[in-house]
């Protein structure tokens, strides 16, 4: 019995001998021919590398020598820049890329994203939701997916050098790579994102913070902001932690780096604000199904209309504590749930400027440090 497998490679090794640069390939019952092709008509773009439907089933050799000879002759087609789409427009097979549309490729990709995850993880859930979803729900679904529709989609939804435009880039790459198109504009939108540090500038003290809490006059902002001032917590983390074990906080684990237990900062205010007693917002409409992007909009939007500083300078403010209570970086960041890496590159400027600083002014008002040589006034 012959093997298709080495009959096809055979095939594809007298493609290259005879100087074709495509290659056949086989998905499922059917044969498909990959190379670098023009752009299809109405499209605006350089040549670009994807696989095109052959019609024909790989279920015998004749079969695959009949793929080879359509390959052959695609090729010098190609070589006399005579290679003319119309002719694979009209593939009926249910699962070529030729009549599938978006609407389906992202049923595809929805299928292939959970077989790996477990649909009850509410962590999972939000990810899909918030990262992909959100995404992919906004494009059309009765037409044919291409590389040009998703870098439109792209720039159209998303401003670059943003989060956000990462997310969509991600998005749409994983999008393109299960139809088997190109997405290599696709990556190059994606955004230069680094971390950047803080800027003790827009840090407040503590004793603005407190001031701050005492001039909130809804119990339920005043009991989020003293969450996120006390535990140093992510705008979406202050929604359904686990208090338990209280003045110890743990995050939820669908939060964005899951559980993790947290001290308080001071633990004097999470006493005094009385922490451990739950009080939301009565305004607010965030559920424990909530995504995590819901629940960091709605907090994100309270302070930008409401506070003199971001709901973030309340968690850095929170960093800047750990260092001066003289608790180590590395278990800093682990409260902080990110990693020591990442501390540094956010604090580390800012808390050795403090230290040195702190320094200087402990040299400077020692009473026995030199002083200056008496001058004589005329």
């Amino acid at each position: 019995m012959i093997n298709l497998a080495e009959y096809l490679q055979k095939a594809n090794d007298r493609l290259k001998a005879f100087g074709v640069k495509l290659v056949l390939q086989g998905k499922g019952d059917w044969l498909y021919l990959r190379g670098t092709f023009p752009p299809k008509p109405g499209e605006n773009r350089k040549p670009y590398s994807t696989k095109i439907a052959l019609k024909m089933r790989a279920i015998d050799k004749a079969a695959i020598d009949a793929a080879e000879k359509v390959a052959l002759q695609v090729g010098l087609d190609l070589n006399l820049g005579q290679f003319d789409w119309r002719k694979f427009s009209d593939f009926d097979d249910p699962d070529s890329p030729a009549t599938k549309k978006i609407g389906d490729w992202v049923e595809a990709f929805e299928k292939e994203w959970w077989l790996t995850r477990d649909r009850k993880n509410q962590s999972n859930q939000s990810t899909w939701l918030s990262g992909y979803q959100r995404v992919l729900k906004g494009l059309p679904k009765d037409v044919e997916l291409t590389e040009d529709l998703l870098v439109q989609y792209i720039a159209a939804n998303s401003s670059p050098h943003t989060v956000n435009r990462r997310h969509y880039v991600t998005c749409c790459k994983l999008l393109a790579e299960t139809a088997g198109i190109s997405s290599a504009r696709i990556k190059a939108l994606t955004p230069k994102i680094g971390i950047k540090p803080v800027n003790p500038r827009d840090i407040p003290d503590d004793k603005t913070i407190s001031q701050v809490r005492e001039s909130i006059k809804d119990p339920g902002w005043q009991y989020l902001y003293g969450l996120i001032a006390v535990y140093g917590l992510r705008n979406h983390e202050v929604f359904y932690p686990d208090l338990r074990e209280f003045p110890i906080l743990r995050t939820r684990k669908t939060s964005k780096t899951g559980e993790r237990p947290v001290k308080p900062l001071y633990p004097e205010w999470a006493e005094a604000w009385k922490l451990g007693e739950v009080i939301y917002p009565k305004q607010v409409r965030i559920t424990a199904e909530s995504s995590n992007r819901q629940m960091g909009v709605c907090v994100t939007a309270w302070f930008q209309n409401n506070m003199p500083f971001n709901a973030y300078n309340l968690r850095h403010a929170y960093a800047g504590r750990c260092d001066r209570c003289g608790v180590p970086p590395k278990t800093a960041a682990k409260m902080m749930g990110h990693t020591l890496q990442v501390h540094e590159l956010v604090y580390g400027a800012w808390l050795d400027e403090a230290i040195y600083l702190d320094v200087f002014d402990r040299a400077v008002n020692h009473p026995d440090r030199p002083l200056p040589p008496e001058t004589t006034q005329s």
